[in-house]
């Protein structure tokens, strides 16, 4: 027997059923918010205790984080007096039901029930005004991609940045752990601290100045005034005390060594570079435990560890990047040289190099098209390579399925005896300006400029994250789409993609002030 649920009129409760942690009751504010224009009496499981014995709920509603089976649960063992939801229907697809919410024009069926929201209220036309101009006015910038940052603004205050960035050192190099110093969320608060004081345009004298800014709190302002009053932290004295941090942040120097490959050479007793490099390289000593691929790796990144260490000025990069240009430019090949190059960086370790062909209507083979890179630079250069493959973002979160970037990491030496590090990006032509903007860097303004595009260009999403099941714009460094992600576990959807000709359109399409290269050193 059909049960009709008429939502229009008040006397019935809606119950959005979130837990007690941090992260579910902000998903039950945010789909009570949403769910409050279509349905009379709307509240969450968390807020029940203010409410009189014996409500009656029409619907229960998972956020899609607890079971219907844990909420019932929950349900009988504390709320059987307040809550009456013998008779109530349990859904429990949040995103689904708001969709269809938001599509009906009178009901909607959930056999065996049929539900009728009530028409959102029109709001008046002073209201809409009153809105619009709130919506108007100017609001602080609240990311960090926002802000205009240059090489010149890090003078004001070097002694600060330089001890964070040894903080930050550590933290990219000693294996993480749960509830330590070393977990993702300190890397990138720390990351997000260094943002703050690199575009902080004078002198900071004290941590208070700086409390309230975007990304800052007591806990960094204690640290910034310990830091001017000694010149260095207590964190940070901790880390240079250990032995085994101080080996895994000099071994992670290492090409193809990484914070978990580190910490087992440390525990096989390798300390330094010095004492790896005479155990792999003039075998004096065994390499113990290592393994035969491991150790190939290390002995490519020890052969060459000096010339990747030493600094690359400004001048030699472009020079360098010259002659490629006019190598590749036969191949019917154009060429962009990014990362700190691009930003004018006076010195750096290596030149990183984007490939594509000039004419975006021909078919493009990124494999084929390497090899041809490859064997002219063999010809004119003498080359070590380091590695070959894709990228670590091969997969790119569903964008461009198939549509492969080809990498090639060398070791590039032009009749001198110190070889340069030069790293060549081969890519689609449509992926052209999306790449160059990723490899032209820095790290954090690259991370927080995808993070800026999840969180503004959310379209049917019920949660308050930048990830999880909903509809959103998705940038990657082979481009642009309004994907919709399903549920956890099964490829998400492309249904759009953005094509831009260069990286003005794309900040213009993405409401963003253009940033020069030089102005993104977060």
């Amino acid at each position: 027997m059909t049960k009709r649920i008429e939502r229009g009129r008040p006397g019935y409760l809606f119950v959005i059923l979130d837990g007690y942690g941090k992260i579910s009751r902000k998903r039950g504010d945010i789909l009570k918010k949403k769910f409050s224009p279509y349905f009379s009496e709307v509240e969450t499981l968390s807020s029940l205790e203010n409410f009189p014995p014996h409500s009656q709920a029409t619907i229960l509603l998972s956020d899609g984080i607890l079971s219907s089976g844990k909420m019932e649960s929950l349900l009988n063992k504390r709320f059987a007096e307040e809550l009456d939801f013998s008779n109530s229907i349990i859904l429990t697809k949040p995103f689904e039901l708001l969709q269809r919410v938001q599509q009906a024009t009178d009901q909607i069926c959930f056999d065996p029930y049929v539900l009728t929201p009530c028409k959102p209220k029109v709001s008046s036309s002073a209201a809409v005004a009153a809105r619009f101009e709130e919506s108007t006015k100017p609001r602080a910038l609240r990311y960090a991609c926002q802000y205009p940052t240059t090489l010149e603004m890090a003078t004001w205050n070097s002694k600060l940045i330089d001890c964070f960035e040894e903080l930050l050192e550590f933290h990219k190099s000693c294996p993480m752990a749960k509830n330590s110093y070393f977990s993702p969320s300190s890397e990138i608060a720390l990351m997000r601290v260094l943002s703050v004081l690199r575009r902080w345009s004078k002198p900071i004298t004290s941590g208070d100045e700086v409390v309230r800014e975007m990304y800052m709190g007591d806990k960094w302002a204690t640290t910034i005034d310990e830091i001017l009053k000694r010149g260095t932290c207590e964190r940070l004295d901790i880390l240079k005390r250990s032995k085994q941090f101080v080996a895994c942040k000099e071994l992670c120097k290492i090409h193809g060594i990484g914070r978990k490959r580190a910490l087992q050479l440390f525990q096989n007793g390798y300390s330094s570079v010095e004492q790896l490099r005479d155990a792999v390289l003039n075998e004096r000593a065994p390499a113990k435990n290592i393994g035969q691929n491991v150790e190939e790796t290390l002995r490519t990144g020890l052969e060459h560890f000096d010339d990747m260490k030493r600094m690359f000025s400004l001048e030699d990069r472009l020079t360098v990047g010259g002659k490629i240009k006019v190598l590749l430019e036969p191949l019917g090949l154009k060429m962009m040289v990014c990362g700190g190059t691009r930003r004018r960086k006076p010195n750096g370790h290596d030149l990183d190099i984007i490939v594509t062909g000039k004419d975006a209507t021909t078919s493009f083979d990124v494999w084929r098209v390497q090899k041809e890179v490859m064997k002219v630079l063999n010809k004119n250069f003498c080359v070590a390579l380091l590695s070959q493959g894709k990228p670590s973002f091969a997969n790119s979160g569903g964008i461009a399925w198939g549509e492969d970037h080809a990498v090639s990491l060398l070791i590039v030496k032009d009749g001198s005896a110190c070889g340069r590090r030069v790293d060549i990006v081969v890519v689609p032509p449509d992926h052209w300006v999306y790449a160059i903007l990723g490899w032209t860097g820095t790290t954090f303004f690259e991370r927080n400029l995808r993070t800026y595009v999840a969180h503004e260009f959310k379209l049917n999403c019920v949660n308050h994250q930048a990830s999880g099941p909903g509809e959103r714009w998705q940038l990657t460094q082979k481009g642009l789409a309004r994907v919709i992600h399903p549920a956890r576990g099964e490829t998400p959807i492309v249904q759009e993609r953005k094509f831009v000709e260069s990286e003005e359109e794309l900040f213009e399409f993405l409401g963003l002030k253009y940033l020069e290269p030089w102005e993104r050193e977060m």
